[in-house]
């Protein structure tokens, strides 16, 4: 009989429904001292501090566990809560305490908990999170609910006897308007102190989170992007891997208040900002279009009563084609540098990737001559050795923010019914030597993955048939300013970040750890003979999107997790390749090109300047991609 394990877990989970709040409710729980676990320090503290922040500062009803309650007693108030749940409501879920995973689901752990069991006893004298808790909330269709689970990650169990457990949790895919940012990454462990003489109040965790929530204009995503740095940071002071990890289906214009601020000034949401964008116009046939465009995006939106009677009188006084025929062209999505943003899907079903808008700029591509490791085939012309080449993208860029996740291609897979393919080439004995491997595909590519990993074994085909049905879901599919792959000139203009060294960070792969999942110990458990960086990354082959830290756009995961496709066709130089970001289709296309690293692969490798390719057709366990839009001007 297999035994698991319990842990301490840290997560923060947000999900946004369609309804707008009525009333602001929190059930918050603090689990200190277990009958037959290891007792925790801090856990009633933090749950105490939540409780201050979301009624004080927030305005929230709150209902406090912070009595080491029982499962039975959890039970019994947490029903009541779910019966308090109207539609439309904002709900807070906050648990402090003890918890444990079993790989698929994570559970948390009261003050009863047995501490020898199977892992079937233990199932039964826990609670589920997801399936228990957030699904519970969720069925109650709030408008907005927030989750933190923040706790050590101490294993109370003894190790000679507990060695088979999953060290720490795993993550839960986001669903449609859900937020989710855990306290440490995939089974790290989660500190409630830097040290034994630590005097601060509250893990390190929520210490560094409680300040930012106590602004209710503040943006909630600044507030976590912020708070997994400070973390990271604070715990590499005493040699400690902590970085809370975030998957993210909530706009980066969210915040408690809804009316947003930074920098002291307002931060319009996305609707409005297409809104005002469109009421600026100064042609009637621009505002036509705009208006009918923002009728396909929010049909029932807070201006679709505006818009729809704009639209009855102007477009058809403007001479423009009738709305029942007229195609639906949608306004500029974002135009200032750094904006987060999703395109929503015109049926409102679900949403395409999270995008980056970058800054238009030039940077010289390829790797000069004194650059270690560097290959002949990163020069302007070849045989030179280590001429760069000037390009400049002058255009509005939109970028996704990770790669297409598991999830992504999951829900156009379904939607299409495109098959997984196979014949997916990996080296799953670890030896070196790849083949190719029928039975890998993207749904299983002969390792572990969540949805909120990058997808695998896809073809560049692959990636042209997800663009366009993400097109013809969002409504850009005939447009300009539509999805695509990147070209290869625009994926390491976005790479290198506004950087000129090797790496986005420097020019020393070792100051990497943090940045990137690749060229590390983790590579060295599967190829001995190769010379890595001397960090671990924690992960043996992909890594959850957006683990590792961003670069200066704002990016992740742009060296290493996994290569990406690009747009271009492959020639041995850049000598006759577009210089103003657009892709060469020009000539042989027999091979594409790919570029990033993955997590296989060693220092030189991951390098910003590194390119590779590949035949459209084939698939890698370690290639996947990412997407982009040129927005209009």
């Amino acid at each position: 009989m297999r035994f698991v394990g319990l842990m301490c877990l840290g997560v923060w989970l947000a999900v946004a429904g369609a309804a707008s709040a009525q009333s602001k409710k929190a059930f918050i729980v603090g689990v200190q001292d277990y009958a037959t676990l290891t007792d925790l320090t801090r856990t009633i503290e933090d749950a105490n501090g939540y409780t201050s922040v979301f009624k004080t500062d927030l305005g929230f009803s709150v209902t406090t566990l912070a009595s080491n309650p029982t499962r039975t007693t959890f039970n019994r108030e947490f029903g009541k809560f779910l019966e308090t749940i109207k539609p439309g409501d904002e709900i807070v879920f906050v648990f402090s305490g003890h918890g444990w995973s079993d790989g698929a689901e994570n559970y948390l752990a009261f003050s009863d908990a047995p501490r020898d069991a199977s892992e079937y006893e233990i199932k039964e004298a826990t609670v589920a999170l997801l399936r228990s808790v957030l699904s519970q909330i969720r069925d109650r269709n709030p408008g907005m609910v927030f989750a933190i689970i923040d706790a050590c990650r101490d294993n109370p169990f003894s190790t000679s006897t507990r060695s088979g457990f999953e060290k720490g949790l795993v993550r839960i895919d986001e669903q449609e308007g859900m937020l989710i940012a855990y306290a440490a990454g995939d089974r790290q462990k989660a500190l409630d102190r830097l040290g034994a003489s630590d005097p601060k109040p509250y893990s390190v965790f929520t210490r560094t989170l409680l300040p930012k929530l106590r602004d209710p204009n503040r943006p909630l995503m600044e507030s976590l992007d912020e708070t997994r740095d400070e973390v990271e940071r604070e715990a590499q002071t005493i040699s400690h891997r902590q970085r809370p990890a975030i998957s993210s289906d909530v706009s980066y214009r969210y915040c408690f208040s809804g009316s947003c601020r930074k920098g002291g000034e307002p931060l319009l949401d996305q609707e409005t900002l297409y809104w005002n964008q469109i009421s600026a116009g100064s042609r009637s046939a621009d505002k036509c279009a705009g208006y009918r465009g923002y009728l396909s995006s929010w049909p029932a939106g807070k201006y679709a009563q505006a818009a729809e009677k704009l639209v009855a009188g102007l477009c058809d006084s403007a001479g423009t084609t009738p709305v029942s025929s007229a195609p639906a062209q949608r306004p500029a999505t974002a135009q200032t540098k750094g904006d987060i943003f999703r395109d929503p899907f015109t049926d409102g079903s679900g949403s395409g990737p999270q995008l980056v808008v970058l800054p238009s700029g030039q940077y010289d591509q390829g790797s000069p001559s004194n650059e270690p490791g560097r290959f002949d085939n990163e020069d302007d012309t070849t045989g030179e050795g280590g001429r760069q080449r000037r390009v400049e993208i002058d255009y509005a860029l939109a970028v996704g923010r990770t790669e297409v996740t598991v999830s992504d291609y999951r829900a156009f897979s379904e939607a299409t019914g495109r098959k997984a393919g196979g014949d997916c080439y990996a080296d799953l004995d670890g030896d070196g030597s790849w083949s190719k491997t029928a039975e890998a595909t993207w749904k299983n590519p002969g390792f572990s993955q969540g949805g909120d990993h990058p997808v695998v074994c896809v073809s560049w085909d692959d990636a042209q048939a997800y663009v366009a049905w993400l097109n013809k879901q969002t409504g850009l599919t005939g447009k300009t300013d539509r999805y695509r792959l990147l070209s290869e000139s625009e994926w390491e203009y976005a790479a290198r970040g506004n950087t000129k060294t090797a790496y986005w960070w420097g020019v020393d792969a070792n100051a990497g750890c943090g940045s990137m999942n690749g060229g590390d110990a983790t590579v060295k458990a599967k190829f001995p003979s190769w010379t890595t960086v001397s960090c671990d990354d924690g992960h043996l082959y992909t890594a959850p999107v957006g683990s590792y830290a961003s670069n200066g756009f704002k990016l992740k995961d742009m060296t290493g997790n996994v290569w990406e496709w690009t747009e271009d066709c492959y020639k041995d130089s850049y000598a006759g390749v577009p210089s103003d970001g657009r892709p060469y289709t020009t000539s042989d296309c027999s091979d594409r090109v790919y570029r990033g690293g993955s997590w296989d692969d060693v220092p030189q490798d991951l390098r910003s300047a590194v390119r590779s390719r590949d035949t459209p057709a084939n698939r890698n366990y370690d290639l996947g991609f990412r997407v982009s839009r040129t927005l209009p001007p």
